[in-house]
């Protein structure tokens, strides 16, 4: 930071003559001030009388009082009167620079980044020519910027100038304008159905694993709209609109589709499994993630509907009507849904989604996707590899999980990855409840996930560049999608003599449309993929000294 200090200025009446101090011997930008004071004052009469000599010494010398500050007490000597002080006084120096400018991004409430949208500035009260800084300074130096100057604020910039004028105190990280986000559309919406009456479930019922019946709704889907009102950054560019998040459906075995499209049911009696994708690898399947796509099929089951101590080893969907026994052990290619109670030392292992409607007892309890436990669960192991969703008291137990939703717990401990919702925690008399983010895992979890990402993304990328090419790839914004492709279907018909057909040429503007969203995409993961990075490594160096950081307390 270049600092300028105020010109010197002579006294043309010499020395400071005040019957309550005088100066003894001042440098650049000090004086040494000596003051008497009586054998007995007061901090308020200190403070007076410093104040006093400070508003003496502005005056004097021609110069703010705000740049004039109480240093230190340098001497003090008793008289019979008093006390002798010698007190030294500074003049604080000035910051000066030219005004500097910041293009930050804003996030709308989609999650989507858009460039360019915030204004920050850091102000001095002196430029780079050491004049005081003025607002018409500021104008030219913003239009230089390329910045569109309806968008500052520029009253706001007059008042911090007029606040510098008596401060002398730089403004630094002040927004002096903002651009406008584009209406945000609203997202593909999936409303569940299932059996009438059946509210056991019905929170969990987006994991899917439900007996179904033929004709039963399986869900209704409310299509995505777009937003309506265009935006602009802080160049006058033109946002459009955003769509919402539009969720393909991939019906598949076992459910019928409506002519609309709006409308799955169940073709025929069974087991129905949902599969719900995010936009990318980083999303997991989770309650609150808009699926952009959702796969769903009405698998056939096998019902054993007999209380006994099983013993299974099952490839396709099971439906388990009865109690399951002590000691019993279920493995499962497909998902599994219990109806009964699970009996103590039993153990239940699947690899698609498991529910459980009655009590699990000092049972261990394992899924590769969602588990559901409707009945609540004692002194049991539950693992899960997306949601553990836990209604009913979970007594003691231990829970892994990559997020944990439930109601009640009593002692034991929760490991997650991601997230807790949990509303009610209470120790038990067998011990402390403890919830915990296991750091390190969910850290090299989410490492591997945004490369995964970045690599799909840049394989998309590239494929639609091997299309259009990349003098096209490298020109194409959002708002010159329309002119890039009329400029390519030109340029084939010309070369080439192949003319598109209109739903052909919608095709190649969808994709050509991407070009951008994937470059954002990009350029968003990447940082994110950085930033997981550096904390995997810092949180590494923190851990090899202090172990019981890999395990954080979960905050609620």
């Amino acid at each position: 930071m270049v600092t300028r200090q105020p010109a010197e200025r002579a006294n043309p009446r010499g020395p400071l003559d005040d019957p309550l101090f005088r100066i003894i011997s001042q440098g650049y930008n000090t004086w040494r001030v000596q003051t008497t004071f009586a054998r007995h004052v007061d901090g308020a009469t200190v403070s007076h009388r410093l104040a006093e000599i400070k508003t003496a010494l502005a005056r004097q010398f021609n110069i703010p009082e705000a740049l004039v500050e109480y240093d230190c007490m340098l001497k003090r000597v008793p008289t019979p009167d008093g006390m002798l002080v010698d007190i030294q006084f500074d003049r604080k120096p000035i910051p000066a620079g030219a005004p500097r400018f910041r293009m930050l991004p804003l996030r709308a409430g989609d999650g989507s980044l858009f460039s360019d949208m915030l204004l920050e500035a850091d102000i001095y009260p002196f430029d780079e020519y050491d004049q005081f800084i003025t607002l018409q300074v500021i104008q030219s130096r913003v239009a230089a910027e390329g910045v569109d100057l309806s968008i500052v604020d520029w009253r706001a910039i007059n008042q911090a100038i007029s606040a510098m004028s008596h401060s002398y105190e730089p403004v630094f990280g002040m927004v002096i304008g903002q651009g406008q986000l584009p209406d945000i559309g609203i997202h593909s919406r999936i409303r569940y159905g299932g059996l009438e009456g059946d509210l056991q479930g019905s929170e969990s019922r987006w994991t899917g694993c439900l007996p179904v019946s033929e004709g039963d709704v399986l869900f209704d889907v409310i299509p995505a709209s777009s937003g309506r009102t265009p935006g602009r950054n802080l160049y006058g560019r033109e946002l459009e609109p955003r769509g919402g998040i539009d969720t393909v459906i991939d019906a598949g075995e076992g459910t019928n589709v409506s002519k609309t499209g709006a409308r799955v049911v169940a073709a025929r009696d069974g087991l129905v499994v949902y599969e719900r994708f995010g936009r990318d690898k980083r999303q997991l399947d989770s309650r609150d993630v808009i699926p952009a796509r959702l796969v769903v099929r009405v698998e056939p089951t096998i019902v054993f509907d007999t209380d006994k101590r099983f013993e299974l080893d099952l490839f396709d969907s099971a439906v388990i009507s009865a109690n399951v026994l002590a000691g019993s052990v279920i493995r499962s290619r497909s998902s599994l849904f219990i109806e009964g109670q699970v009996a103590e030392y039993s153990t239940i292992e699947c690899h698609g989604v498991l529910r459980i409607n009655g009590r699990v007892q000092k049972s261990r309890i394992n899924s590769e996707a969602h588990i559901c436990l409707l009945g609540g669960a004692d002194n049991s192991i539950i693992q899960s590899g997306l949601t553990a969703h836990l209604e009913g008291l979970i007594a003691d137990c231990r829970v892994y999980a990559h997020d944990v939703h439930a109601n009640d717990i009593r002692g034991g401990e929760i490991e997650v990855l991601s997230r807790t919702a949990i509303q009610r925690v209470h120790d038990s008399e067998h011990g402390i409840a403890n919830v915990r983010v296991n750091v390190l895992k969910s850290l090299a979890m989410q490492q591997q996930s945004s490369k995964v990402a970045v690599e799909e993304l840049r394989d998309a990328l590239a494929q639609i560049i091997q299309i259009f090419g990349t003098e096209i790839a490298l020109q194409v914004e959002d708002a010159t999608v329309q002119r890039m492709l009329l400029q390519w279907l030109r340029k084939q018909k010309s070369l080439i003599g192949i003319s598109y057909s209109p739903a052909e040429v919608q095709d190649f503007r969808t994709l050509l449309s991407a070009i951008p969203t994937i470059r954002q995409q990009l350029e968003e993961v990447g940082t994110e993929l950085r930033q997981i990075t550096d904390k995997l490594h810092e949180t590494l160096r923190d851990s090899e000294q202090n172990p019981e950081l890999r395990e954080q307390p979960e905050s609620e």
